[in-house]
């Protein structure tokens, strides 16, 4: 499943995935990487956002946002079909699925920016908001106890 979304008149179809990188990068992870990459289909892309400074200086648990601390990048790969159309080819799926094993395996990506929302991910709870989950059911439940604002993802009023 992904997103259909709208930028400027043209509806496309999209699967974002990423994952924080919290540790140095080995070499060993550079070149799995990059190999990777070289492999990339043109219809998807990838990005890296750069992590460190003030957003690190608060503790996790001090707004919804817990990827702060250590976190000092970000990884991104984002499939796009301009025809709307949901199915993704196999070549495709296979690479995005790739992408995120290399994350887990080289770069321990265990945690998600909830952004870019990812409606294949298992677990998104965990990943979205890790430690800070249970406090934010917890504000839910008192703020919208009848769910009104809700998505396919969004922080449920009970686990």
């Amino acid at each position: 499943m992904g997103n259909l979304v709208r930028e400027s008149s043209r509806p496309i179809y999209q699967i974002r995935k990423s994952y924080f990188v919290a540790q140095e990068v080995g070499l060993e992870a550079i070149r799995v990487f990059q190999e990777l990459l070289g492999r990339k289909p043109k219809s998807v892309s990838v990005w890296l956002e750069q992590f460190g400074g003030a957003v690190n200086n608060l503790k996790p648990n001090a707004t919804a946002f817990v990827h702060r601390g250590k976190t000092m990048y970000n990884v991104c790969s984002s499939y796009k079909s301009l025809n709307a159309s949901t199915e993704v080819s196999p070549v495709d799926r296979a690479w995005l699925t790739e992408f995120l094993v290399v994350g887990e395996q080289y770069f321990g990506g265990n945690s998600t920016y909830p952004n870019y929302v990812d409606l294949e991910l298992k677990d998104y709870l965990r990943k979205y908001f890790g430690s800070n989950l249970e406090r934010l059911v917890e504000v839910k439940k008192k703020y919208d106890p009848s769910n009104y604002f809700s998505n396919p993802q969004s922080i449920p009023t009970q686990l």
